[in-house]
C-alpha cells in the first residue's frame, strides 16, 4: 500500500500575456506580462525552500508556464484552455486525491509577503478529514484555501469568495478554521496594492 502524503501545494497560474489584467492602469502589456511571471517565480522559489517537487502542482493553460514547471521538475497541469480558477482548483483537487494527498493548499502566485515561515506552518497545522482553512485577502477574496480532504468541496472563488467559501464549507458539514497570516493575506491584485506595496519595501530597505 502506498505512502499516504500529507499536503499539496496547488497553484493555479494564467497564461502571462493575460494575468494581472486589473494591473493594466499601471503597467503596460509587456510590463504587466514580465510581473507576472517574476510574481509566479517567487512564489516557486519559496514553495521550494518548504516543500520538495512532488508536493507542489502548477495548473495553467500556458505552454511557457509549463517549461518553467518543467525545468523545475514541478508536477503541471496542462489545461487545453482556460476555464478559470474554479475549474482550475477542481482539476487540482481531483489529481491531489488520486495521487495519495490528504490535503491540499491553494495559494495564488501573487503573494508578495509569503515565506518559506508562512507554508511550514501550513504543513504543520493539524487539519483532520472533514476541515478546511481559509485566509481572507484584503479584499475579501481567498489567499489560502486548505482542505482535507482535497476534494471534500466545490470551489466558490470570485467576489467575496471568502464568505462565499465559508458557506459551501457550512453546506458540506465541514468545520471552518480562520487563518489569520498578515503575509498571506496580502497579494498584489489591484493599482493600490501595488502602491502599498511599494511603500512596504521601501520602507524595509531603510529600516
Amino acid at each position: 500500500m502506498s505512502q499516504v502524503k500529507p499536503l499539496l501545494f496547488a497553484i493555479p497560474m494564467k497564461d502571462p500575456s493575460i494575468s494581472k489584467s486589473r494591473l493594466s492602469m499601471v503597467l503596460d502589456d509587456r510590463s504587466r506580462r514580465e510581473f507576472a511571471l517574476a510574481m509566479f517565480e517567487r512564489t516557486l522559489d519559496v514553495v521550494a525552500n518548504a516543500a520538495d517537487d512532488s508536493a507542489v502542482l502548477v495548473i495553467t493553460e500556458s505552454r511557457q508556464v509549463e517549461a518553467i514547471c518543467k525545468a523545475r521538475g514541478i508536477n503541471t497541469l496542462v489545461e487545453d484552455r482556460a476555464e478559470g480558477i474554479n475549474e482550475a482548483a477542481r482539476k487540482a483537487a481531483s489529481w491531489a486525491a488520486a495521487n495519495g494527498f490528504e490535503r491540499m493548499a491553494i495559494l495564488p502566485m501573487d503573494l508578495p509577503l509569503l515565506s518559506s515561515a508562512d507554508l511550514v506552518y501550513l504543513q504543520n497545522l493539524v487539519l483532520p478529514r472533514g476541515h478546511v482553512a481559509l485566509c481572507e485577502s484584503v479584499d475579501g477574496g481567498t489567499n489560502c484555501l486548505m482542505v482535507s480532504p482535497p476534494d471534500a468541496m466545490k470551489f466558490q472563488y470570485g467576489e467575496e469568495s471568502f464568505r462565499a467559501h465559508r458557506l459551501e464549507a457550512m453546506r458540506n458539514g465541514l468545520v471552518c478554521h480562520i487563518l489569520r497570516d498578515s503575509n498571506i493575506r496580502f497579494d498584489l491584485d489591484s493599482a493600490e496594492h501595488l502602491q502599498e506595496f511599494s511603500q512596504i519595501a521601501s520602507r524595509d530597505k531603510h529600516s
